[in-house]
């Protein structure tokens, strides 16, 4: 016979006994802080020899024409130009051609490293020892040498050669050739007394594509500001000084090359404006021959036609007399203005020349550009600074310009 149960079954709750878990950490208390322990043992760790990243930044102005004083009259206009300017300029900054210039121009073709027992830390401008090579010989791009100090003038040299390590003793400034690389391991004076015995350093040569690989791994050009043409430039890398000398250059680079490029514009709105003067006294010359050719021909008029041109003439002749008066007077004050000017580079009023002095008007207006970019300028540099010292020679150029055309337009007159 099976047997019955009486009473009723109680279902499964969900409630927690709390005591008991309580009770279960009170017994495995010593878990808890034995955890924490590790874990900061293990961030300690980590924190030790893990590489860390330093952020160098800085900032550049882009020199446009867009900080004319009647900017802000077309917002939209001007909003969308400036927008496609910066972000003209951003590809400028992150192109090949001006990073491979910034890089020729730091000392960074061999990096010098420090061997530790779990990390190895690039010293960069702290190294003991340099290394000069040849650069028409063949180099082994991105190959370890490893170096050891070994007391004096003694270094013993390693390196791996099919896989098997080779040794050599060489001294400081003996010429080696390995595998037809060619170099010299000269002291740093600078960093002479970094040389212990029992480091162990290493270096390699590097070339121009991973110094830029690396350099655009952490390179970052963002635009800051509203309407203003503002770049921030800034590069990570796990060495400071390297960031921070890298993110200088390349603003002196992009700098000169904005005064190249200006330099050039210039260049050819003078050739221009020479030609455009050119052609001009040439066609004046010709007139001049053709009025006096008609005058020495044989016109026959009668007394009533020639009375009546020549009282149209006498009163053409003297509105051109006064037009070249006045035009004399303003070409006469433009000369003063401008030798005035001449030591302070300073703008000139801008005058409206018309008659044979029209092209002393560009003139005028390329030389108040240059005397507005050398004072936005002078705001970053020093007056002896060569974007400066740029500026001012093409300022000379352009005054000296202007004064042969015064004298050519006042001789015409």
């Amino acid at each position: 016979m099976s047997p019955v149960f009486k009473g009723q079954l109680k279902p499964a709750g969900d409630e927690i006994n709390l005591s008991k878990v309580g009770d279960l950490f009170w017994q495995r208390w010593y878990f808890i802080p034995m955890f924490l322990v590790i874990s900061l043992a293990l961030c300690k760790i980590y924190l030790r020899y893990t590489k860390p990243f330093y952020q160098a930044a800085g900032s550049v102005r882009i020199m446009t024409k867009d900080d004319s004083p009647i900017k802000g009259l077309d917002l939209m206009g001007d909003f969308n130009h400036s927008i496609d300017n910066i972000e003209s300029e951003i590809q400028i900054l992150q192109s090949k051609q001006l990073i491979s210039e910034s890089i020729n121009r730091l000392d960074v073709g061999v990096s010098y490293f420090t061997v530790g027992t779990l990390l190895t830390t690039e010293i960069y401008k702290r190294s003991p020892f340099r290394v000069l090579f040849d650069q028409e010989s063949i180099i082994p791009y991105s190959k370890f040498f490893q170096l050891e100090y070994q007391g004096g003038s003694k270094i013993l040299l390693s390196y791996t050669e099919n896989e098997e390590e080779v040794k050599k003793n060489l001294v400081f400034g003996e010429e080696t050739v390995i595998k037809g690389f060619r170099f010299r391991i000269i002291k740093n004076e600078r960093n002479a007394n970094f040389l212990s015995q029992g480091i162990i350093y290493k270096w390699n040569v590097n070339s121009v594509d991973q110094l830029i690989n690396r350099i655009r791994g952490g390179l970052r050009i963002e635009p800051m500001g509203y309407m203003v043409a503002l770049l921030r430039i800034s590069l990570t890398d796990h060495v400071p000084d390297f960031a921070a000398d890298f993110v200088n250059t390349l603003s002196i680079v992009y700098q000169e090359s904005e005064m190249k490029f200006k330099s050039l514009a210039a260049d050819q709105a003078l050739a221009f404006i020479q030609g455009q003067i050119d052609t001009v006294g040439k066609t004046v010359k010709a007139a001049g021959l053709r009025l006096e050719e008609f005058k020495q021909g044989d016109r026959l008029m009668t007394y009533d036609q020639t009375g009546q041109v020549s009282l149209g003439k006498v009163v053409t002749l003297e509105d051109e007399r006064a037009e070249l008066i006045k035009s004399e007077i303003a070409i006469r004050d433009l000369q003063t203005e401008i030798l005035e000017r001449q030591s302070q580079l300073t703008p000139v009023p801008f005058v409206g020349l018309s008659g044979n002095a029209l092209m002393i008007n560009s003139l005028v207006g390329s030389y108040n550009e240059l005397t507005i970019d050398r004072l936005k300028s002078l705001q970053k540099n020093t007056l002896n600074s060569p974007p400066v010292k740029e500026i001012d020679r093409r300022i000379q150029e352009l005054l000296e310009f202007i004064l042969v055309n015064i004298d050519f337009a006042l001789k015409l007159n």
